[in-house]
């Protein structure tokens, strides 16, 4: 697998995902309580880094994509010059991040902990985002479980999308599923299919992989990054996760 694997497709991530998660008023609301600066790691284009900009907060947007890095930039300059002034972007592993000081709230959103493909590895995450936690603060980390396809994988791939692209290109986008129960890895590919107004089909694929974690599992990875779980919700309410959530949003706070 790439290096950078969104490196071909992040013209058209923002068609993948949609109009995305549900998740910014959430985060939104948590930032209003403790305020920044905010790490926000997983980035990506900025769904949620420039939002939040625009609402006044200073944020830190890391990710390791250097193409939906750029995309952000390119998203950034397009703001006021007091929102491009609350942005500092940084390309960086969640592992090990060029980071000092001390942040009231982190963020892991939108399964970005999943792509690191081993226990250690989102230990090491967690670790490094305890690190830099004020006092006081919380890590809010947003990962998956497949618990449908664990149950049964689907042998085809799947239509995720068809919609138009703002440039007037129709857009489909297939998604092949295959699971590893045994290192708890979700390998997939991404198929886009443009159709352009004159006709021309462009066809692309791209793999991408994600390491799920379970309620339990998640509870020993915070302990041993020197953290506890405040809250472990399932989506973006207020509904408490369990064993049958496929998304669950925790709230992390430094274990005492």
């Amino acid at each position: 697998m790439s290096d950078d694997p969104y490196r071909d497709f992040a013209d058209v991530y923002d068609v993948y995902i949609g109009t995305g998660p549900d998740d910014l008023p959430v985060y939104r609301a948590q930032a209003d309580q403790l305020g920044g600066p905010i790490i926000e790691i997983g980035a990506g284009a900025g769904r949620i880094t420039l939002p939040l900009a625009r609402h006044g907060l200073t944020l830190v947007a890391v990710d390791l994509s250097a193409a939906m890095l750029a995309l952000l930039a390119s998203r950034l300059a397009t703001e006021p010059p007091e929102v491009q002034r609350r942005v500092h972007v940084i390309r960086a592993d969640a592992q090990r991040l060029p980071l000092r000081g001390s942040f009231p709230l982190i963020l892991l959103p939108y399964y970005t902990l999943n792509y690191l493909l081993t226990a250690e590895a989102q230990r090491k995450a967690l670790a490094d985002a305890a690190r830099l936690l004020a006092h006081g603060g919380c890590v809010m980390v947003d990962v998956f479980v497949p618990i449908g396809r664990i149950a049964h994988c689907p042998p085809e791939p799947m239509l995720r999308r068809d919609t138009l692209h703002a440039d007037g290109r129709r857009v489909r986008a297939w998604t092949a599923y295959a699971l590893d129960p045994a290192t708890q890895v979700e390998r997939r590919r991404h198929i886009f299919e443009s159709t352009a107004r004159d006709g021309r089909v462009e066809r692309r694929d791209f793999h991408t992989e994600r390491r799920w974690i379970t309620l339990d599992e998640m509870a020993r990875l915070a302990a041993a990054a020197g953290l506890a779980i405040e809250r472990a919700v399932s989506g973006y309410g207020d509904a408490p996760a369990d064993a049958r959530a496929e998304q669950v949003l925790y709230t992390l706070r430094a274990a005492t």
